[in-house]
């Protein structure tokens, strides 16, 4: 759901489109489950995260701290919270609406003839970044998705330098799920989460929709493709007298 805006976007045209076979693929998958099972309770576990609540997501402070959490291999997990019912129901569907006004405010900040489709992988990566951060349930594989938009854009934006940022979040990440769980409590682990990747949200947002960007020119374009190659026409190319 958090790619329909950044792909629509990338098109270059026919968006209506594209976006009725999508529709009508996630119908044709949904129907089924719909048929057969409770609808209203496949609508519900959908919406609301229950009782999983990690402590790498921006809510973990609301959690209540003297509450029993039991893991999944049936033990008390030491220094875990328990989420607070009225916010079970309003993270997932805050998510998917955040993507409706940053993806307008991506358009807006780039305008279509100076756009170019690789561009929207940072806005993508960002959506993707937001998903994490703000759903309690977050896990140490809801990254992928996210890292792969942001190294995919660092590629084809960047080709002239190392996919540093891509790096530093892939280290970032891998210390945070691997090692930082088997020494510091629930409460540190949120903190030192939170520490890198709001820093991160506010540079790819500061990024992707900041005035200033000028990876959408034609003239850079016509650069990134001559770097990697391929051989196709560029309106702006220099002609020799």
């Amino acid at each position: 759901v958090l790619a329909i805006g950044p792909v629509l976007l990338a098109l270059p045209d026919r968006r209506v489109r594209a976006l009725a076979i999508a529709t009508a693929v996630g119908a044709a998958v949904l129907a089924p489950l719909l048929l057969i099972g409770s609808g209203s309770g496949l609508v519900a576990g959908a919406r609301q995260t229950g009782q999983i609540f990690q402590p790498w997501q921006l809510f973990w402070p609301l959690g209540a701290p003297d509450a029993v959490v039991i893991g999944g291999d049936g033990l008390a997990k030491a220094g875990y919270r328990s989420p607070p019912q009225w916010l079970s129901p309003l993270t997932h569907p805050l998510i998917v609406f955040l993507a409706v006004p940053l993806s307008l405010l991506w358009a807006r900040r780039h305008p279509r003839a100076l756009r170019a489709p690789e561009q929207v992988l940072l806005l993508l990566a960002m959506l993707l970044l937001l998903r994490c951060v703000l759903d309690p349930w977050n896990n140490e594989y809801y990254a992928l998705p996210f890292v792969l938009a942001l190294l995919a854009w660092e590629a084809l934006c960047r080709p002239e330098r190392p996919p540093l940022v891509s790096l530093l979040v892939i280290a970032a990440h891998w210390i945070t799920f691997n090692h930082v769980d088997t020494w510091a409590s629930a409460d540190v682990q949120w903190a030192l989460y939170l520490a890198w990747t709001l820093p991160l949200a506010a540079w790819m947002a500061s990024t992707a929709l900041g005035s200033g960007l000028a990876l959408g020119s034609a003239q850079g374009s016509w650069r990134r493709t001559v770097h990697l190659g391929i051989d196709l026409p560029q309106v702006d190319r220099p002609q020799r007298p």
